[in-house]
């Protein structure tokens, strides 16, 4: 994606502000962390949940009945394509923020992340996939995530950390 970029053995500090806050990988294979809880507004669509932060996704993949009561609640309505999309593009601020908690720590995605304009159209930056593991579903943030939350994957202290990307 335009802006994105690749920093191997370290961070870019141009591209985040704050602190790194790091969660421990509980799965070797992926990058996935345990969560707390996801929530659309005040909805919560998931507890006690396992997470996989992963670059190769382009949106977020959620379980199927989550991303469709998420969807649902974001009044987007699924295309030909299978696509959830809006007829009108939602007037900014006008939407709730889907928020993943994680060890006590939020980290909120807002309207202006989460839709995508493609081509004067606009998607929700959320589908369905339910992919079950010996763990149970896991819900796969990917860059619709990682461009509100710069993400680092710390290979030798087996962590993810999340900072605020600028």
């Amino acid at each position: 994606a335009a802006g994105s970029e690749l920093v191997v053995g370290g961070v870019d500090k141009a591209h985040y502000t704050g602190e790194f806050t790091y969660f421990p990988v509980t799965h070797k294979g992926y990058w996935q962390i345990a969560g707390d809880e996801v929530l659309i507004g005040s909805q919560s669509v998931g507890k006690d949940i396992q997470v996989v932060v992963d670059s190769g996704t382009s949106l977020n993949a959620f379980p199927k009945a989550a991303a469709k009561a998420i969807n649902a609640k974001l009044g987007c309505t699924t295309n030909f394509a299978g696509e959830c999309a809006w007829k009108t593009c939602p007037e900014a601020d006008t939407l709730p923020e889907l928020v993943l908690a994680i060890g006590g720590q939020k980290f909120a995605l807002s309207q202006e992340d989460y839709i995508l304009n493609v081509q004067g159209q606009c998607l929700s930056g959320f589908m369905g996939l339910d992919i079950p593991t010996p763990f149970g579903q896991v819900w796969i943030f990917g860059d619709v995530f990682m461009r509100r939350w710069y993400t680092e994957f710390d290979v030798t202290n087996a962590r993810v950390g999340f900072a605020a990307a600028k």
